[in-house]
């Protein structure tokens, strides 16, 4: 028992000592950061004497400096950082495992390989060796090869524009009132004022007896809706804490509406407005919109209906001379990444290692998993495909 107590106590000022040091590490790079810029200031604003007002002024303005750029950079840069994170995040989840592989063996070995065997693309070895891939009818092949990538980037985009259009939607409407407003107060009075009504009862309980008075008590139903009716008035008076509850709704609300798109006629025009708008050109497509969807109707059936679609539509159809070499770029980069995969004695030391490896991995990750900690429900991801994999249950019981 003193040992377990002695362990607890020693974690327990680890801990603490473990924090006063970042926050000693962080203060001291700070000071030292604006006692550089203030000695530099002051040296340049009064060469050759002391000035300890001037260099207190300096040391305000320096420390307002830095927040003012904190502050900027998180206002311009981090909307930008969160939505490429998801569109990263989103991008990852619809990238075929293998797809992944081959373009880590592509971009990696395989483009080493490739600037090693053919060179620039004005040497010698590449024009002759890019005439020879057009003339064996082998255009396409790079494309092919990188298309689940760049489906699987259109889709997360177009995914994350239309939900971030929708919850912005959504939120004005609540502010404005109507039928949506309506609809999300019925959602909060079913599955959200209970527990805030639980959190004050006495309070609450005590305001409704100041306006009810001398009337007979009413049903335990009734009763409860009129203080959850109380909890929705209190929030209408807190925004920050309205907003919370709009975008969690509002989360669950596009989620479902996703779902009926897919499967909706009106999912291919709202493709299409996004793919020909301002959004879908900042993901610089190498494609038209018509042409896409030929290639993307080709590409599960394989290179041999890709193939001749893409040199009939976009090979002899384009003079864009950089998107023909990209595509024999793919193509070989790939080509040589699978030979040396199959063949070096590099790459069947990594396979050996893979095969003693992973059962363990497997192994160990599992008996992590084995005491069935379950994390916090998730919203569902759409499948490209259409069908839901489940619905949110505040959906469920949505009384719109």
């Amino acid at each position: 028992m003193r040992r377990m107590g002695f362990f607890t106590f020693g974690a327990i000022c680890f801990a603490i000592a473990r924090d006063v040091f970042l926050v000693a590490f962080l203060s001291f790079l700070l000071s030292y950061l604006v006692g550089t810029i203030v000695v530099a200031l002051a040296r340049r604003l009064h060469p050759g004497r002391e000035s300890p007002g001037l260099e207190r002024w300096l040391t305000l303005g320096t420390f307002a400096g830095i927040l003012a750029l904190l502050w900027t950079l998180a206002v311009l840069i981090g909307p930008q950082l969160i939505l490429q994170g998801r569109l990263l995040l989103t991008h990852a989840q619809r990238v075929e495992p293998q797809d992944a592989i081959n373009h880590l063996l592509g971009r990696t070995v395989g483009a080493y390989l490739f600037d090693r065997t053919y060179g620039a693309p004005d040497h010698p070895r590449f024009q002759a060796a890019l005439r020879q891939f057009a003339a064996e009818g082998r255009s396409g092949e790079g494309a092919c090869a990188g298309f689940g990538r760049l489906q699987a980037q259109v889709q997360a985009g177009f995914e994350i524009a239309y939900e971030g259009a929708e919850r912005q939607r959504l939120r004005d409407q609540v502010l404005r009132g109507g039928a949506v407003g309506k609809r999300f107060e019925q959602w909060f009075l079913a599955f959200k004022a209970s527990a805030l009504v639980a959190q004050h009862r006495p309070a609450y309980l005590a305001r409704w007896q100041a306006t009810a008075g001398q009337s007979p008590v009413p049903e335990p139903k009734d009763l409860e809706r009129y203080l959850g009716e109380l909890a929705l008035k209190d929030l209408k008076a807190h925004p920050a804490e309205r907003d919370k509850l709009v975008a969690e709704w509002g989360d669950a609300v596009v989620a479902e509406q996703w779902h009926r798109l897919q499967v909706s006629p009106a999912y291919r025009d709202a493709f299409r407005d996004w793919f020909t708008g301002q959004q879908g050109k900042a993901e610089v497509m190498p494609y038209d919109y018509a042409t896409y969807l030929a290639l993307r109707d080709a590409y599960p059936k394989g290179m041999a209906a890709f193939n001749p679609l893409y040199q009939s539509r976009v090979a002899r159809a384009t003079e864009n001379t950089a998107l023909l070499q990209q595509d024999f770029r793919r193509a070989m980069e790939t080509d040589l990444a699978r030979k040396w995969w199959a063949s070096s004695p590099v790459a069947a030391s990594i396979r050996e290692h893979l095969r003693q490896d992973a059962p363990r991995a497997a192994e160990t990750i599992a008996d992590r998993l084995e005491g069935g900690y379950a994390g916090p429900d998730r919203r569902p991801r759409p499948d490209w495909d259409g069908a839901p994999a489940h619905h949110s249950d505040h959906l469920r019981h949505d009384p719109a």
